[in-house]
């Protein structure tokens, strides 16, 4: 079982995330941006986070920047898309700031679970 930290302003998507990810046997802890990811990220360990990129308050590009200035060396997928103009440079740029994947939304289920499974995979 691994513990894993969605973050994603989307309240439907953050718990079908969290659904999808639970009934594959982890612990799932949520939060709603970037700023409620980093106090979870100060008190808890995770083995992986999935971050949205584009939130109110504290964005995931951000928190990633921080998480990595700080030296968290726990991994993360970058979520982004939507149909939004520019998706893939702001995935490019999740990478560059040390997202370790990246993933395009809209995705499935099954799409997710073999992202995250082969990210836990590895060391």
């Amino acid at each position: 079982m691994a513990r894993l930290l969605v973050v994603d302003d989307d309240l439907s998507l953050r718990n079908m995330l969290t659904q999808a990810l639970s009934r594959h046997g982890h612990a799932v802890t949520q939060a709603s941006n970037g700023r409620e990811a980093w106090m979870q990220l100060q008190v808890g360990t995770f083995d992986l986070v999935l971050m949205d990129l584009i939130m109110p308050d504290v964005e995931g590009l951000e928190t990633i920047r921080r998480m990595r200035s700080a030296g968290t060396r726990t991994k993360v997928l970058a979520m982004s898309g939507g149909g939004r103009s520019g998706t893939e440079n702001i995935l490019k740029m999740a990478h560059m700031l040390g997202a370790s994947e990246t993933i395009e939304k809209p995705f499935t289920a099954q799409e997710l679970m073999a992202v995250v499974d082969r990210m836990l995979a590895t060391p």
